[in-house]
């Protein structure tokens, strides 16, 4: 019996349960995430029963198995996997919707704005000067504006909603991941052997199937009901959720694009991806957005860039070039929030230079000023209320206060800024810029049609416009790490001293002033020398390496020993910052000055030394065409190497040379190229003769019957071979002179890069008086007969006569010396003297002159009455670069010329026979310069030498090393070397009369002249007004002076003003002699010429006796002091009188000089010596001459080969200082040969002006990578060019193109294909049939109203042009369009696929987990049954129980 119970007590618990569980089914049925609950029943076995219990065959009745949730991880994961990928298609879609509705509005796209703007043109093209019709064609440019503003507008606003979109839902994953992770600690914190509670399952199963909308996530399933989340397929991307753990998803949303980061709990970020759920798809959007908003800007700029191009190649109505048409520039203004003050800005134009920059501006009360910051890095100025940023101009309006803030953003190329810039009709460029015109002697049927383009290239190198814009010294220069092509600037208009510097050799020494003491030397070895510097004497006043630095350079401290020596004699300059001492040294490779750097210490430590480079480096300069435009010439394989597309060069780029400046300084297409280098152009000289061999040359003289039946002429070609392997052969034609002979070398050696120059200056000297007569031949073939009477040693009627003549000889005369004239072939041809007749019988010197008007004869020839005189012109070849000449089996090779684009310049005055030498200087190249931080540092190794040479008495030198900022400069280098080679000279001074002031004294503004050689000086008196003479006193303000206290006084408050070739060349005065006074004129240091100081001739009579000059007063010339145990010598030097020389002796055992011959002097010259006063060994000699208004003044002292041992140097020419640099004036019918000689730390200096923006390229040349200064300009705009364009005549399909003003090439460009092609911005099409040797004008437009060429350039452009990539705007807007459509189309296939994947998971799911009523119904009726049925069972047995009970 008590199994009956048992059975039905069991029965009745476990049935019990499976209506609860079922009627929770029922109850949740609406519940989203709910999984149907089952109940299972199960038998009470033996095995499971209780220990008390008796097992029959009957069983024991059933119990409760537990309540399970319906769930299948696959069918879940299933579930999310699909979720994830319709969620992605969804968002994806709801925003492209939105794109198409944006790209393709209901009115009218860009595309078709853009084509009513071409139709607009077209109509316009008809008839350009209509102005109703240009007025039509801007409101269609508007209605391009606007659509692409509208557009653009559009677009940002729907990437503004993606993102905001994407924020959001980014915010509710990281939310959902929350939940999940708090669900997750419940559910492991609730967790039992039996499992977790079934409603902390649902609400986990609920959250991740949320979680995969947003992303595609792997989830692996734990058996405590946990979960491990991960983002990506297997969980790849990284770690949302694990154990008690989650992390959070953070976006960096941007205009570029979104970033995700993976945030972990400890704060570190990690990059991550999605690839699928609602954020993905946001996500592509986005992009997808973006990209057609960078499509949609880069049409716009594309757009708006070429025809703003063209624009800007067309004339509008007035005749004006056009300027940009549209826009997409703008400045926007923002004000902080913070602001407290009440003011406002506003902004007009635009600025280049601070395009895509952000500016901030802080407003500071203390200063009443604005505080400017850029974005950009460029320095601004503070202001109070306006400011102009190169262009764009801002206004501060209202008051501020302090710290109030506005931002300024200065925007480029953004459709949402498009705006059209020309509102007036008459400003449309429709007329062409350029116009054509065939030659009349075409014999092809062409028209040459021209339009333009942007021109663009492969790679453009690096660009060196911000290295080069820069001031910067040689201590800061621009280091570059290789060689060959260094890069490019555009638009170049001109450059200025770009310079290539040589290395100098450094010691680096490591130490700071701390390690030093007072005991401590500078060691230094230089060549085979030690110098040791002492530092104890400056020891105490050091506080820093630095101070010992400049105390060094100061010359403060000197070596030890003898001669003690300072950095600056040692070519040393030092620089110190921290504990870096550099000491840099001057000396060169070439430069025996000083000596070379090999080692060195401070103290205990031992400096590193970086020895000089001694590579060669030098710079050529080049246009995009291959054009070289300066520098040394390239060889064939630099040619290969460095003319390429990868260098900047153009497609077609052809290597010329023929434009390097070689002739003068006018280069390619008549740009001024001023290329200097230290040892100048490589010449070599020649004539019809030959090469030059300084005694016959080209100049013959022929006996009466032998005159010449044919010319001196090349018998044979000549070779040219250049030092980096090119080689030719010059052939020249019967008859050609030495004009001929430059003009052909010059064409034949242009791709050598050598030009040839040609001069012929005959010089006749010694032309004694009387009857002179010859034909003269020159370019005439009729002799031009000459017949002059020569009297009183002039030469100006012989010299009118040959002028006269000029026109048809070729030839000019000019004056020269006492007794001379110079002949001028200004065509360099032959000057022929034919049929001399020399009545007087004296034959006359004949010398050639080259064009530095120096002798290039050894010894002049002489020409005798009854000769004949043929001289032929003299050729000098010139180069960049070294080369070598060979004729009729000898070779010569070129030597530099100093003068020939040198540092220093000497020019040949032919009219008033004088030369000028100047020098070119510059002390950011050559002065002690240490860089901004005093790291590096340079030593100047700047030295300027002339030498002037006299065939008799010899040579005088002087140098000057500039050291000073004030010393570079050409005036004090030509001052301070003048100074010196008159301090090498003699000295003269005059002295006038001694007087009292009872003789009277001249007023204030007396004139006095004094010559000096051949020049004259006039002194101007001027008196301190506060002096008045009165009679034998001096008044001095209200004191009245008399005696020697009156002397003094107006001697002192007496001065001379100066006038005459060379400023404070004399130096005049009165000086005091006892009671008396007197004039005295020195000429200060000394005088070259030897020439004494004399009171000139052209002083009138009042003059003398103002001044008190007589003949008493003398004129004294000194020589220097020499020891008076010299030799004795029959001939020491020469006093010259006029053209009389007295030769002077000097005898040693009594220290007198005297004539040695003719003769005796005159009574009112005497010579003297007189000793030093301070050194009794030395004694100078005296040339003392009385003074005479009616004798000759020009007395000189003439030195000879021994003279300077005897304190005399001098040559046979004056020296002044003139405009900045010295001139040098014969003396007689001597002529004086100049040289110089230069050193520099620049190997060249490059100066170009007028490149009109053109692009150039910059390759170094050499095994030393280039060190640089120097500062390149451009321009914004290139200038209009005017072209002649040639068929070529060998190659029918190649177009030379030549710059139309010059005459030279600037490109060949190939028409194989279709006729046409680019150049530099213009495309040029032959339309119809070219012939070979067919030449065009490319010509600049003037106005022209009905011309239309620039309207249908513009036109052109509504189709794409494939060559260039020009024009095709609505098919590019139509492309943008088909992008974006194929996109979504491609995303709605993929939202109908997921979402009929995502169905059928979600039915498989929910088939499973899902509560159906009808099978619950069921159940729960059957369950009811079984209730019902085993409470009968309990019934029963109560029943027989008491049955059972009753029976007992």
């Amino acid at each position: 019996m008590g199994d009956l119970f048992d059975i039905g007590k069991a029965g009745i618990s476990a049935y019990k349960n499976s209506l609860a569980a079922t009627g929770q089914n029922i109850a949740n049925v609406g519940t989203e995430g709910y999984a149907r609950r089952d109940a299972s029943i199960e038998e009470i076995s033996v095995a499971n029963a209780d220990i008390l219990s008796i097992s029959n065959t009957s069983g024991l009745g059933v119990r409760m198995g537990g309540i399970t949730r319906a769930f299948d991880q696959f069918l879940d994961l299933q579930l999310q996997n699909s979720s994830s990928s319709f969620a992605f298609a969804k968002s994806k879609a709801e925003i492209l919707d939105r794109l198409e509705t944006v790209l393709i509005p209901q009115n009218a796209t860009v595309g078709t704005r853009i084509s009513e703007f071409f139709d607009g043109l077209s109509n316009l093209a008809q008839d350009p000067s209509d102005l109703n019709l240009r007025t039509l064609a801007l409101t269609g440019a508007e209605g391009v504006s606007r659509a692409f503003v509208n557009l653009s507008g559009g677009l940002n606003d729907l990437r503004s909603l993606t993102q905001d979109t994407l924020n959001l839902a980014v915010g509710e994953f990281n939310g959902t991941l929350k939940d999940l992770s708090i669900v997750q600690n419940q559910i492991l914190g609730n967790a039992n052997k039996k499992g977790a509670p079934n409603i902390l399952l649902d609400q986990r199963d609920t959250l991740l199937s949320k979680l995969s909308e947003f992303a595609d996530i792997s989830v692996e399933y734990h058996h405590n009901g946990g979960v491990t989340v991960s983002l990506g397929q297997l969980g790849a991307v990284g770690t949302l959720l694990e154990g008690n753990f989650s992390n959070e998803i953070e976006f960096d949303l941007s205009a570029q694009g979104t970033k995700a980061h993976l945030i972990g709990v400890n704060g570190n970020r990690s990059s991550v991806h999605f690839t699928s759920g609602q954020l993905a798809g946001l996500i592509s959007a986005d992009s997808l957005v973006g990209t057609t908003a960078s499509d949609v800007n880069a049409l716009a700029q594309k757009f708006c860039s070429e025809l703003n191009t063209i624009h800007k190649s067309g004339l509008d109505l007035n005749g004006d070039r056009g300027g940009d048409l549209f826009s997409l520039k703008n400045v926007e203004i923002i004000q902080a929030s913070g602001n407290t003050g009440q003011s406002s800005l506003s902004v007009i134009g635009y600025s280049e230079d601070f395009a895509g920059s952000e500016i901030k501006m802080t407003f500071n009360a203390d200063r009443s000023a604005w505080a400017v910051m850029s974005s950009n890095g460029k320095p601004v100025d503070d202001f109070n209320s306006y400011l102009d940023l190169d262009g764009l101009t801002v206004n501060v309006q209202g008051t501020p206060k302090d710290g109030d803030q506005f931002y300024l953003k200065i925007n480029e190329n953004n459709s949402l800024n498009m705006k059209v810039l020309i509102s007036d009709g008459n400003k449309f460029a429709a007329a062409g810029l350029h116009t054509s015109e065939a030659s009349e002697n075409n014999s092809g049927n062409s028209d040459l049609k021209i339009g333009y383009f942007n021109e663009t290239f492969s790679t453009d190198n690096s660009n060196l416009e911000n290295l080069f814009s820069e001031s910067r010294n040689a201590a800061n220069p621009i280091r570059f790490n290789s060689t060959g092509a260094l890069g490019v600037i555009k638009n170049v208009d001109s450059v200025d001293e770009m310079t290539i510097l040589r290395s100098q050799a450094s010691l680096r020494i490591f130490t700071d002033i701390t390690k030093l003491s007072a005991s401590d030397q500078l060691t230094l070895e230089l060549g085979n020398n030690s110098y040791q510097f002492n530092i104890g004497s400056v020891f105490s006043s050091l506080g820093s390496t630095n101070d010992l630095a400049e105390i060094l350079n100061e010359g403060a401290i000197l070596s030890n020993g003898s001669p003690k020596k300072s950095f600056s004699d040692l070519g040393l300059h030092a620089v110190a910052s921290g504990t870096s001492f550099l000491i840099s040294s001057a000396s060169q490779l070439n430069n025996s000055d000083f000596d070379e750097l090999k080692s060195g210490s401070l103290g205990a430590t031992a400096g590193m030394l970086v020895p000089q480079d001694v590579g060669k480096s030098s710079m050529g300069v080049f246009t995009r065409e291959g054009i070289q435009i300066s520098g040394e010439i390239l060889s064939q394989d630099e040619v290969i190497e460095l003319i390429t597309t990868e260098n900047g060069f153009s497609r077609e780029a052809v290597y010329r040379a023929n434009y390097i400046p070689t002739v003068s300084n006018v280069g390619f297409s008549g740009v001024n190229v001023d290329r200097k280098t230290t040892s100048g152009l490589d010449v070599v000289s020649l004539s019809g003769a030959g090469f030059d061999d300084g005694v016959n040359n080209n100049v013959s003289v022929y006996a009466a019957n032998s005159f010449p039946s044919t010319r001196t002429q090349l018998t044979a070609p000549i070779s040219v071979s250049t030092g980096n392997g090119h080689n030719t052969n010059v052939v020249f034609e019967s008859g050609m002179m030495a004009g001929h002979i430059a003009a052909h070398l010059s064409t034949e050696l242009a791709d050598l890069g050598i030009g040839a120059a040609a001069s012929n200056l005959l010089e006749l000297s010694g032309i004694a008086d009387g009857l002179l007569e010859f034909e003269l031949f020159g370019n005439n073939t009729d002799g031009k007969q000459i017949s002059v009477n020569i009297a009183n040693s002039s030469n100006v009627g012989l010299v009118n006569q040959i002028n006269s003549f000029s026109e048809a000889t070729g030839i000019r005369a000019y004056l020269s010396g006492d007794t001379g004239i110079v002949l001028e072939h200004l065509d360099a041809g032959d000057i022929t003297l034919k049929n001399v007749n020399l009545a007087n019988g004296n034959p006359i010197a004949v010398n050639q002159l080259d064009q530095f008007g120096e002798r290039m004869l050894t010894t002049s020839k002489s020409l005798a009455d009854g000769e004949h005189l043929v001289i032929g012109g003299n050729v000098h070849l010139k180069s960049t670069s070294d080369f070598t000449v060979g004729y009729n089996g000898n070779n010569l090779s070129s030597t530099n010329s100093a003068f020939e684009m040198g540092f220093s310049n000497k020019v040949f005055d032919l009219k008033n026979d004088h030369t000028d030498i100047d020098f070119y200087a510059n002390y950011n190249l050559d002065g002690d310069y240490a860089d901004a931080k005093n790291i590096n540092a340079v030593s100047s190794a700047s030295k300027y030498s002339v030498t002037l040479s006299d065939p008799v008495s010899g040579n005088l030198v002087s140098s000057f090393r500039p050291r000073t900022a004030e010393d570079f400069s050409k005036n004090v280098i030509s001052k301070q070397i003048s100074t010196d080679l008159r301090n090498q000279a003699t000295s003269t001074i005059f002295y006038g009369d001694i007087f009292g002031l009872s003789d009277g004294f001249p007023s204030d503004g007396s004139k006095i002249e004094f010559s000096l050689g051949e020049q004259k000086y006039t002194a101007t008196l001027n008196i301190d007004e506060k002096i008045q003479v009165q009679g034998l006193n001096v008044k001095v303000g209200t004191k009245t002076l008399s005696g020697s206290e009156a002397v003094s006084a107006l001697v002192a408050g007496s001065s001379f003003s100066l006038t005459g070739p060379e400023e404070d060349r004399l130096e005049i005065n009165f000086e005091a002699t006892g009671d008396g006074l007197r004039l005295t004129a020195i000429a200060n240091n000394g005088v070259v010429s030897g020439h004494g100081l004399s009171f000139a001739t052209t002083n009138a009579s009042q003059v003398a006796g103002d001044f008190h000059i007589s003949n008493a007063s003398k004129t004294e010339m000194y020589s220097k002091y020499f020891s008076r145990a010299n030799a004795s010598n029959s001939e020491v030097f020469a006093v010259m009188v006029g053209t009389t020389e007295y030769k002077i002796s000097f005898d040693t055992t009594d220290n007198s000089i005297s004539v040695k011959s003719p003769g005796t002097l005159p009574s009112w010259m005497s010579l003297s010596t007189e000793a030093d006063d301070s050194d009794e060994t030395q004694i100078r000699m005296k040339i003392a001459v009385d003074y005479d208004v009616a004798r000759d003044s020009n007395i000189r002292l003439k030195s000879n080969s021994i003279s300077s041992n005897y304190g005399i140097s001098t040559v046979s020419a004056q020296l002044s200082v003139i405009n900045g640099g010295l001139r040098i004036s014969n003396v007689a019918d001597q002529r004086v040969k100049s040289s110089v000689a230069v050193n520099s730390l620049a190997t060249e200096v490059l100066s170009i002006d007028g490149m009109r923006g053109e692009d150039l390229i910059f390759i170094s040349q050499g095994d030393r990578n280039p060190t640089a200064v120097g500062r390149i300009f451009t321009t914004s705009e290139k200038a209009l060019r005017e072209y002649s364009m040639t068929v070529n005549t060998a190659d029918p399909s190649r177009l030379d193109i030549y710059d139309l003003p010059s005459g030279h090439i600037v490109g060949t460009r190939s028409i194989v294909n279709d006729n046409s092609t680019f150049f530099q911005g213009l495309s040029l099409e032959l339309e119809g049939a070219p012939a070979a040797g067919d030449t065009f004008k490319i010509l600049v437009s003037g106005k022209n109203a009905d011309d239309a060429n620039n309207l249908n350039n513009m036109l052109d452009t509504s189709l794409l042009n494939r060559e260039n990539g020009v024009g095709g705007y609505s098919d590019a807007f139509g492309k943008i369009i088909s992008n974006t459509g194929a996109e979504i189309q491609a995303n709605q296939q993929t939202l109908e696929t997921t979402d009929a994947a995502y169905q059928m998971a979600l039915d498989n799911k929910n088939e499973l987990t899902g509560v159906d009523l009808d099978t619950e119904a069921a159940r729960l009726m059957e369950q009811q049954q079984a209730y019902q049925a085993l409470a009968r069972v309990l019934t029963t047995a109560r029943e027989l129980l008491d049955t059972l009970l009753r029976s007992m």
